[in-house]
């Protein structure tokens, strides 16, 4: 990776892909420095949340959301009418899970879900009879 027109100072880089985990970098730059990082290797991410959700009503699909909190860097979403669904291949940080009805929105319900190098995998349960589906107007 080679850095070349970035303004001079203390910069913070982070070198991403998806199903990898992040590589940061904190450079002082100088102006016009042009600044070769060589070969930046990624790690294959590890990290695994199993969504399960009980209470669901037969023909009612509901929309499983994986994002990160305060930001979407990271957002899969999937449509489901399955009590059990998995996510592979995350990075290793804090995720916030969310389950909502799929016909036409309606409130969801959330929690947090932290990936670490000691606790790579996650289980996450809802109980989602209470969902509802937004009413029309």
């Amino acid at each position: 990776a080679r850095l070349t027109g970035v303004r001079p100072g203390l910069r913070r880089f982070v070198v991403d892909a998806p199903h990898h985990e992040p590589c940061y970098f904190e450079l002082v730059l100088m102006p016009g420095e042009t600044r070769d990082l060589g070969l930046v290797k990624l790690r294959p991410a590890a990290g695994k949340i199993i969504v399960r959700l009980t209470g669901m009503r037969e023909g009612m699909t509901y929309i499983v959301h994986v994002g990160q909190p305060r930001g979407a860097a990271i957002r899969m979403e999937l449509s489901v009418t399955t009590r059990e669904v998995v996510f592979e291949r995350l990075p290793l940080r804090t995720y916030l899970v969310a389950v909502a009805p799929g016909e036409s929105g309606g409130r969801p319900v959330s929690a947090q879900a932290a990936l670490t190098e000691l606790e790579s995998e996650a289980v996450v349960e809802f109980d989602v009879s209470g969902l509802e589906p937004a009413k029309r107007r």
